[in-house]
């Protein structure tokens, strides 16, 4: 079990770590996130083409540390067009990057992009992928430096 206080005081990665796994759980059980069978009612496809998706890289599902086959799928992804939405998970699944590490990037506004996210690119079949695919580059070229 993790210690709360070092010698020095309290362990601020303890803390850290808490406050992640609450945020984890917060949106892992957020409304906006289907179990697969709701999933599957959603989008009009079978939980078993949701998983084959979610195994190949062409959906991403959300899981819980202790849970790993337990999944839950963000909403949006299923009004996305398939495969754009595989374009841009694609460089995620070669670098084994973690689900909240996707799914924040995904739903979080970025300057790039004027403000937008890039799940609203992704549904915006109009809007060219390549910006978004260089702020992954970017993203997952400051993780590996970062080790």
């Amino acid at each position: 079990m993790m210690s709360e206080v070092s010698p020095d005081g309290p362990d601020p990665l303890v803390a850290a770590r808490r406050r992640g796994w609450r945020l984890a759980i917060a949106v892992f059980n957020h409304r906006d996130t289907l179990r697969p069978t709701d999933a599957a009612s959603y989008s009009g496809r079978t939980a078993t083409s949701i998983e084959a998706a979610r195994q190949r890289g062409a959906l991403y599902a959300l899981t819980l540390r202790g849970q790993p086959h337990e999944f839950r799928y963000p909403r949006w992804q299923f009004d996305a067009c398939p495969e754009r939405l595989a374009t841009v998970l694609d460089p995620f699944v070669r670098a084994r990057s973690n689900c909240y590490v996707v799914h924040q990037f995904l739903l979080t506004p970025h300057r790039a992009l004027g403000g937008a996210t890039p799940a609203s690119i992704i549904i915006g079949t109009g809007h060219e992928l390549d910006i978004v695919l260089q702020l992954i580059r970017q993203i997952l070229d400051a993780e590996q430096g970062a080790g």
